[in-house]
């Protein structure tokens, strides 16, 4: 392994050989010195949005169009008594339908390949996930018709659907009982 005497030697008149290659000293100062003054995350979701210089935080959800996810509720869980539309920023998250005294109906947002949704029964009272209109849920061979719904009453029965097309959701896991319709 090389020393750092082997690497770097310095000859007269401030020229300096790194490596075998000889530069004026102050030309690697310039390369050292420089570094990254600004930073802007653009339009990838992540922030600051626009340049910014200092000490930078980088935060945000990586948009799905830049090689990001879009995730930002993986793993919470979210009770509803009443009917939600869901929001594609909702993707991962499991919804129920805790404390409800009746129907609740879950809209899924327009397809988008890679969102996904997690439905569990917790009250005896229908759970309806409608297909955005033009879009078909597919539950094993079982399908929603076009725009249509799922529904299950059973507590304990829990579907995560996932968007696999423009025009196609399926239950990648399911337990209990699940009306298609």
């Amino acid at each position: 392994m090389a020393s750092l005497d082997d690497i770097l030697t310095t000859q007269k008149n401030g020229v300096v050989a790194i490596n075998g290659i000889q530069r004026l000293m102050g030309d690697f100062l310039a390369l050292i010195s420089t570094g990254v003054t600004t930073f802007s995350g653009g339009a990838t979701g992540l922030t600051p949005s626009t340049a910014s210089t200092g000490a930078v935080t980088l935060a945000g959800t990586l948009a799905v169009a830049n090689g990001g996810t879009g995730v930002t509720g993986f793993g919470v869980v979210t009770s509803k008594t009443a009917s939600y539309s869901v929001l594609a920023a909702d993707s991962y998250k499991d919804f129920d339908n805790n404390g409800a005294v009746g129907s609740v109906t879950f809209t899924l947002p327009a397809s988008t390949v890679g969102l996904a949704y997690g439905f569990a029964v917790m009250e005896a009272q229908n759970l309806v996930i409608t297909a955005p209109g033009g879009s078909t849920i597919y539950l094993g061979a079982l399908a929603t018709s076009a725009g249509g719904t799922i529904t299950s009453s059973a507590v304990g029965s829990y579907l995560l659907v996932k968007c696999r097309s423009a025009t196609e959701w399926i239950a990648q896991s399911s337990m209990g009982s699940w009306t298609p319709a």
